[in-house]
């Protein structure tokens, strides 16, 4: 099938990627020794960390508490560092290029980014599990409700030639689709030559998109704008499939969309500089899903953060992805990011996977380590 950008729809299309990379090292483990071999510098001793990370969603309302109590600083210079932070979308190339010591990214991009620029990539904290998955109008033609299941969902996709919409072919969510939707509903999803009608757009029009009828499903989720479209507290959407979840079931582990990334030599020489990272992060978690509505409705500007206008929005977004009161298990933001042994394998597990369906390549285990740090 052919795909369309989403200009064709009178909308502009933002290829937005939010790809993210795992690894599977551990400390020593497969993932590759942690000595900064692949390529890497070694790094001399910090004294300013620079970190890039968009500053929206539940994790920037997180970020922004950690500023203004002081937490942030304090953990950095009880070590010895200051840390500067730039909030962008830009983060992941201006990582590759060498610029920010600290990132955000998944697993796979991770491992990626080693391989083609053969330099030992590290990550140490678990971010966001890959939470988003396939969403269509409820109540519509292509609700699993009125077509009887998922499958036969996806079949009436196929056979109609229907919109699929996905923010970018880069994001971090569409490997996940792609090995969910050949595992499980047995269709080829991808750029060119797959199975489907693909249109690219903005990640947040995509729920509007499908409401409209320019799309038959999309890839998305409440925090991309699924939970702007409540009434009456009930949603005009409902979740085909969900990414993990479905990978999960299939036995193919569970994608992270996004983890804590330096290089290795930080680790290996600024470890103290991972450990406030962890830690601060850590505690801003704790923080804010202590009481999560309570933190949104406290300042308006919180719920621009999360991209939501109204206080029945604010809880069904908290109530899918935080609390996880609705027929959800993943969270946008874990509350808890170090990694343990059997996390390692899990990521191992799906990044072994990717090199089977052509994501990455054979090798990457040799720039890429999971690292475990504590995170209190």
């Amino acid at each position: 099938m052919k795909q369309a950008g989403a200009g064709g729809l009178g909308i502009s299309a933002v290829l937005a990627g939010c790809t993210g990379g795992g690894g599977d090292g551990g400390d020593g483990g497969d993932g590759g020794s942690s000595d900064g071999s692949g390529g890497q510098t070694t790094q001399k001793k910090l004294k300013q960390v620079n970190m890039t990370l968009p500053g929206d969603g539940f994790q920037g309302v997180m970020l922004n508490w950690t500023r203004e109590s002081g937490l942030l600083d304090d953990e950095f210079a009880q070590r010895g560092y200051k840390l500067n932070i730039q909030d962008t979308w830009e983060g992941s190339a201006l990582f590759a290029a060498g610029g920010p010591d600290f990132e955000t990214m998944s697993s796979l991009e991770g491992a990626r980014l080693g391989v083609e620029r053969q330099i030992h990539v590290a990550e140490f904290g678990r971010v966001a599990p890959m939470f988003m998955g396939w969403w269509v109008k409820k109540g519509g033609p292509y609700d699993p409700a009125n077509t009887g299941s998922a499958q036969a969902t996806l079949d009436k996709v196929v056979e109609d030639g229907a919109n699929v919409g996905i923010g970018s072919w880069a994001g971090g969510d569409v490997p996940a689709y792609t090995m969910a939707v050949k595992s499980k509903f047995g269709y080829d999803f991808k750029e060119n030559g797959g199975d489907f009608q693909t249109v690219t757009a903005d990640y947040n029009a995509i729920p509007k998109l499908i409401l409209e009828d320019h799309l038959a499903i999309g890839g998305t989720s409440p925090i991309h704008g699924v939970s702007l479209y409540v009434e009456n507290g009930e949603p005009q959407h409902t979740q085909v499939f969900s990414g993990a979840a479905t990978l999960k079931e299939q036995g193919l582990g569970v994608p992270p969309l996004n983890n804590l990334t330096t290089n290795q030599a930080i680790i290996d020489d600024d470890k103290g500089a991972a450990e406030a990272l962890i830690r601060t992060w850590h505690q801003g978690m704790q923080w804010l899903l202590k009481d999560p509505m309570g933190r949104l409705m406290e300042d308006k500007k919180n719920l621009d953060l999360v991209g939501v206008e109204t206080k029945a929005q604010a809880q069904y977004l908290v109530d899918w992805g935080v609390t996880l009161k609705l027929d959800n298990e993943y969270p946008y933001n874990y509350l808890d990011q170090e990694y343990t042994d059997e996390l390692i394998k899990s990521d191992t597990t799906f990044l072994n996977k990717a090199v089977d369906a052509g994501f990455l390549s054979d090798g990457w285990d040799q720039y890429l380590t999971l690292n475990k740090i504590p995170q209190s």
